[in-house]
């Protein structure tokens, strides 16, 4: 399913706001993008690799210093994402086989409670 189907669930679409929302000053003027972002930032549920690159590549169209939307590439369809924003890019992932850091180009990468992976980019 496309991130921009009509027929989309309303969590993917709540999670498309609130990313977008968080994600502002990376594409939009800073002048309107200021009170919109968020610094400190999770989504409200988690959403599939292919959603959350979907979701990336409309907050962040060019990127993020080491982090692109593609790497979500790297994540087996199975696992979770929950998209945040420390500052900088960070998801948390729950699945197994997941890419490494160095694949990954990450700046940080930690085990959470409850089998969630942190990923960080500085």
């Amino acid at each position: 399913m496309k991130i921009l189907d009509p027929n989309q669930s309303p969590a993917i679409t709540r999670i498309l706001s609130e990313t977008m929302n968080a994600y502002a000053d990376m594409y939009m003027p800073w002048d309107e993008a200021c009170d919109l972002r968020r610094l400190q930032f999770q989504s409200s549920a988690p959403c599939t690799p292919s959603q959350a690159r979907e979701i990336m590549r409309l907050a962040t169209p060019e990127g993020y210093n080491n982090f692109n939307h593609e790497l979500l590439s790297l994540f087996p369809p199975s696992c979770e994402v929950s998209i945040a924003r420390e500052y900088s890019v960070c998801l948390y992932v729950r699945g197994e086989n997941l890419p490494s850091m160095d694949e990954l180009g990450a700046d940080e990468y930690t085990e959470e409670p409850h089998g969630w992976t942190r990923i960080w980019w500085d």
